[in-house]
């Protein structure tokens, strides 16, 4: 490859990536609640199981969330 075109490929590399990059948009609400002086309650990180049907569900992972897995009927767990 010339060089001329390892600097366009670069080029065009960084034109993409510039672009691709947006600004965090700014969310108001009606009415604001400041959360500063609230407590936070970790989740506990466990596998819940349905036994009778056999079934598990984790949160025992980056980025989970489940604070409870229960059966509804027999086709249905929340």
């Amino acid at each position: 490859m010339t060089r001329k075109r390892i600097l366009h490929i670069v080029l065009v590399i960084s034109l993409v990536s510039f672009v691709s990059c947006k600004s965090v948009k700014e969310v108001s609400f009606k009415t604001p609640v400041d959360t500063t002086s609230k407590r936070i309650k970790f989740q506990t990180k466990q596998v819940y199981k349905l036994a009778d049907l056999e079934i598990y569900a984790s949160n025992d992972f980056d980025g989970a969330h489940l604070n409870g897995f229960e059966k509804v009927n027999d086709s249905t767990a929340l």
